[in-house]
């Protein structure tokens, strides 16, 4: 249970979510209520098995709330920040930390996404796989071709639960694409129909290690890279306890296997006249949910 006065403290705290707030409700434009969305990757290192952004949308007002319970956790520790790597491996800000805390520190935080969180998303790909089989004319990256897919979640969250809501975007800055990704969400600011169907308002790319939702997607990033790992990698282990905790929160995900970006890149073959071009399957559009599947968790389907 959320102690009242730590709830009551998140809406007076000059904490970087205040800062964070001031950017996306510019000029006191005054919505009542906004989503804001925020995305992370993990898995990018060179001879990673799998690449993955993720990350999580939540109400602006639970974001506050968020943010204060996400900084008390931290603070019991005297740590900083988050970073789940590190956190993982006991090394950096948190060497000197026992696996023991290390481990009820995830476990506390996770709690807290749980509470504060509307929806995960995450999507994933062999980053070689992607650069080995993408065509010249494909202009994506892995890492924004998986941005991509992300919106494409909280678009279809939008549309089914008629979210009305405007979102702003949130993205862990420094990927070496950016650019790329930035360009992309620059080009879609021109379609009306897609912004509306991403209830668009605001995106930037930003450094968000101290900031709870962006922390928040870097721990599911990365947890999902493991699970991923652990469940089809050469060493099999268990799915981590911290990731099934964690996906008992819906989360919604969408895996491209070599023989999906075959299929995939072949539909948009420009060498084929327009009306030959197949549709979209089902299977590029629908998002696998852990709400599908009570009691396994997404990293072992």
């Amino acid at each position: 249970m959320i102690d009242p006065l730590v709830d009551a403290v998140a809406f007076r705290s000059a904490s970087l979510e205040d800062r964070l707030l001031e950017v996306v409700l510019p000029g006191g434009s005054g919505y009542a209520l906004m989503i804001e969305a925020y995305f992370d990757e993990s898995g990018t290192h060179h001879g990673s098995p799998l690449m993955c952004v993720a990350g999580y949308l939540i109400e602006s007002d639970q974001c506050r709330r968020f943010q204060v319970e996400w900084e008390a956790v931290l603070s019991r520790y005297g740590v900083p920040y988050f970073h789940m790597s590190e956190c993982a491996h006991g090394v950096g800000i948190f060497k000197q930390i026992s696996k023991k805390d290390r481990s009820e520190i995830c476990r506390s935080l996770i709690e807290t996404i749980k509470l504060r969180a509307e929806l995960g998303i995450a999507v994933s790909v062999s980053e070689a796989e992607y650069r080995s089989m993408a065509p010249a004319h494909f202009k994506l990256d892995a890492y924004s071709f998986c941005l991509h897919y992300c919106l494409q979640g909280v678009a279809a969250w939008a549309s089914k639960y008629e979210v009305r809501e405007p979102i702003s975007y949130f993205f862990e800055s420094g990927h070496k694409n950016q650019s790329v990704a930035n360009g992309f969400i620059n080009w879609i600011r021109h379609s009306r129909s897609l912004v509306d169907g991403l209830r668009y308002h605001s995106h930037s790319f930003v450094s968000g290690k101290k900031l709870c939702g962006i922390a928040a997607a870097d721990l599911l990033a990365w947890e999902f890279v493991a699970a991923y790992k652990n469940t089809w990698g050469p060493k099999r282990r268990p799915v981590r306890l911290s990731f099934q905790n964690l996906m008992n929160k819906t989360h919604v995900a969408m895996h491209f296997r070599a023989e999906d970006l075959q299929e995939y890149f072949e539909l948009f073959d420009p060498s084929k006249p327009s009306g030959q071009r197949l549709e979209v399957p089902e299977k590029f559009r629908r998002f696998t949910s852990s709400r599908d599947f009570p009691g396994k968790p997404l990293g072992a389907l």
